[in-house]
């Protein structure tokens, strides 16, 4: 054989062996394949973190809502709002996410009947679809 071609051929198949170890090692440790080594799929499947340390304070002539950012970067927040007599939740605003999602937000609903009592939910909806569990405040009377 050509002494020429020999060093060209065995880079080439060096190079071959070395993308195929590579492919094997990216799945069998799931690199590479989404968020936190998930197919495409099972992330889209997820259900968001529920926002947490949700707060309402009676403001004048209004209700402030706050709760802590999931650190998610998909999401939208929905805030609801019910009396407390009723079963169904009305949606009143989303807010978006800011910055890496992981500070403090603020709600202020506007809308409400001073002597009403008013409990407040906030969750997260994904792009994809998926919605987390709702986190609920205490009542209210503003």
């Amino acid at each position: 054989m050509n002494r020429k071609l020999v060093l060209p051929l065995v880079l080439a198949i060096a190079a071959l062996i070395i993308m195929v170890l590579t492919i094997i090692i990216l799945r069998v440790t799931g690199y590479g394949m989404g968020e936190g080594g998930m197919t495409r799929q099972e992330y889209y499947q997820q259900i968001p973190l529920h926002p947490s340390q949700l707060t309402v304070e009676a403001i004048e002539n209004a209700v402030a809502v706050r709760w802590l950012g999931t650190g998610a970067d998909d999401i939208t927040y929905q805030i609801y709002r019910k009396t407390s007599s009723d079963t169904e939740w009305q949606w009143l605003n989303n807010v978006e996410l800011v910055g890496d999602n992981m500070g403090k937000y603020e709600f202020i609903d506007t809308t409400i009947k001073p002597g009403t009592s008013y409990i407040y939910g906030v969750r997260a909806v994904a792009v994809y679809g998926k919605e987390s569990d709702m986190s609920e405040s205490e009542v209210i009377i503003p």
